[in-house]
């Protein structure tokens, strides 16, 4: 009897009538049943072997799956932070990561360099006689004020050549206000380590550009939107439901009280 037709067969018919077949046919079939038996087992334990990993496998694209929407949603963040970040300082959103990406290389703390660059700002506008001193201009050929990113790195090419001490932190101090003095390590090296900082932000793909944080404040402001819904519909299903469940409060409350008024007997009637 081929293999086949004994799966066939197997397959056809009742497993005790398979077996009374083979037992039937002496030796030579009880060998086959046994074979058979322990091939079955064998394939047991392989699809039991095969479901475990699988679901191994299904828990690492469970886990996969997650750590990525927790990292597109950091990002969002991320994205949407440094846009109204730039917004309040008045610098472009793409000029402001590039920078802060410097100010990182250099260990020079965010809070330090936001508030270098609001002070800034204001010098430019109110002491630009201060940066003309230093023979940076703050304003371009069209009588227009520069771009704040672009006055640092100009200050940063004089500081660089000045020997370290006080009369240039008070400088540093006069144009940036106190934090200023944070910025040492970032200003010392110079324009030009900003300018190949930025470079490199833009080969890492971390420059986040104004495109990007309009499509992360849209999405932020789409997935607020979505909470507050659903912080809504839960109020009004809460509110529809409250009355309901005070009459069930209610109603459990009078059953519990009318058990406890029974004679012990009858509420171990009632019980069993």
């Amino acid at each position: 009897m081929s293999t086949k037709r004994v799966a066939v067969r197997f397959s056809a018919e009742g497993g005790d009538q398979v077996r009374a077949a083979f037992e039937g046919m002496g030796e030579s079939g009880e060998r086959e049943m046994r074979r058979i038996s322990a091939s079955v087992e064998m394939a047991s334990r392989r699809l039991d072997s095969i479901g475990r990993q699988m679901q191994v496998v299904g828990g690492a694209i469970t886990a996969a799956g997650a750590a990525a929407a927790l990292a597109i949603r950091s990002q969002i963040n991320a994205a949407d932070d440094m846009g109204k970040a730039a917004q309040r300082l008045g610098v472009p959103v793409e000029a402001l990561s590039q920078l802060r990406y410097a100010a990182e290389l250099s260990g020079v703390s965010v809070g330090s360099l936001d508030t270098a660059i609001q002070r800034l700002s204001r010098q430019m506008v109110d002491g630009a006689d201060k940066f003309a001193a230093l023979g940076v201009q703050v304003r371009g050929a069209d009588g227009e004020l520069r771009g704040t990113v672009d006055v640092i790195a100009d200050v940063a090419d004089v500081l660089a050549e000045m020997p370290d001490g006080a009369e240039k932190t008070a400088l540093m101090i006069s144009l940036m206000g106190r934090s200023a003095a944070d910025l040492i390590p970032l200003l010392n090296q110079g324009g030009g380590a900003m300018r190949e900082a930025a470079a490199e932000a833009d080969r890492l793909g971390i420059t986040i550009s104004d495109a990007m944080f309009r499509a992360s404040e849209r999405t932020n402001d789409a997935i607020t939107r979505m909470q507050a819904a659903m912080t809504g519909l839960t109020t009004q299903i809460v509110s529809e439901m409250a009355p309901m469940i005070a009459d069930l409060a209610e109603w459990v409350s009078e059953l519990v009280q009318n058990f406890a008024a029974l004679e012990p007997e009858t509420q171990r009637v009632i019980a069993t």
